[in-house]
């Protein structure tokens, strides 16, 4: 399609919920975002490392004849990549729930005038992950699960929703508020201008775990249409498709995408890098 548009694991509700901010002066990391956790920042990722790296030489040890994974599309793991994709998933689960949820939650709070749509979503399902590692792995032969596995951008995504005459400068301004609290921005795809697909998609690093995430930046309109064209987006990305219904569901994207307008300003937002 030519579209780096993200995959979807549900539909996307809108979730109203807020946080307060901490009171404190200057700049606010997401480290300040462990509500509950005893533990500082440091010796919190130090214990991950430590149980990541344990979790890893456990499952290098499974036998290589363990439980397989088969899904759609004639994709599979053997047992021992089914086994790193499982306590993969496990770690990227602790890190969404300890550190960037909690970060977002607070760029939400920051600007009332726009949500978290869909963060009932926000983690990618096992068998989607699962699909995304098999097709890698199918690509480059001699990979390694966890490497294909650390090589998903969007396991984890979240997005904001915001009023047409408000998104040009909120999209500016919580790409400075993510940025205030550490994470690295590591890809940037305006597709205003696609016939395809409709929004604004980038991708994050958070420096600590090495973890990728997903935020996307959408009108009400624009996501509106993003969930109605799921289904044959999901059918686009299945290699069993014909060529046939691939002409056929992009010109139903098309149809849809056509009629959503781009919001004042939204075009002059530039790609990263």
């Amino acid at each position: 399609m030519g579209v780096d548009r993200p995959d979807e694991d549900g539909p996307l509700e809108c979730d109203r919920g807020r946080v307060e901010l901490p009171g404190t002066s200057g700049e606010v990391r997401h480290r300040d975002a462990l509500a509950g956790e005893v533990r500082d920042m440091a010796s919190y990722h130090a214990d991950l490392r430590v149980a990541v790296a344990v979790e890893y030489e456990d499952t290098r040890e499974a036998r290589a004849d363990g439980r397989a994974w088969q899904g759609d599309g004639n994709r599979h793991l053997d047992g021992l990549s089914n086994a790193v994709v499982d306590h993969g998933c496990e770690r990227i689960r602790e890190v969404e729930g300890h550190v960037l949820s909690p970060a977002l939650r607070q760029v939400e709070a920051e600007d009332p005038g726009r949500e978290l749509a869909g963060f009932e979503h926000r983690l990618k399902g096992a068998d989607r992950i699962k699909e995304k590692v098999a097709d890698q792995l199918h690509a480059q032969p001699g990979l390694a699960a966890e490497h294909a596995l650390a090589g998903i951008p969007d396991a984890v995504r979240y997005t904001f929703r915001y009023g047409e005459g408000d998104y040009a400068a909120g999209v500016c301004a919580d790409i400075e508020r993510l940025q205030v609290r550490g994470f690295e921005l590591v890809k940037m795809r305006n597709s205003w201008a696609s016939d395809q697909y409709r929004g604004i998609n980038s991708q994050w690093r958070e420096p600590e775990t090495g973890q990728r995430f997903e935020v996307q930046f959408h009108t009400r309109a624009s996501l509106d249409a993003k969930q109605q064209t799921h289904a044959a987006y999901e059918q686009l990305r299945n290699p069993l498709t014909t060529p046939a219904d691939q002409r056929r569901l992009e010109e139903y994207q098309r149809k849809v995408c056509g009629d959503i307008p781009a919001p004042p300003g939204a075009a002059e937002i530039p790609d990263y890098p």
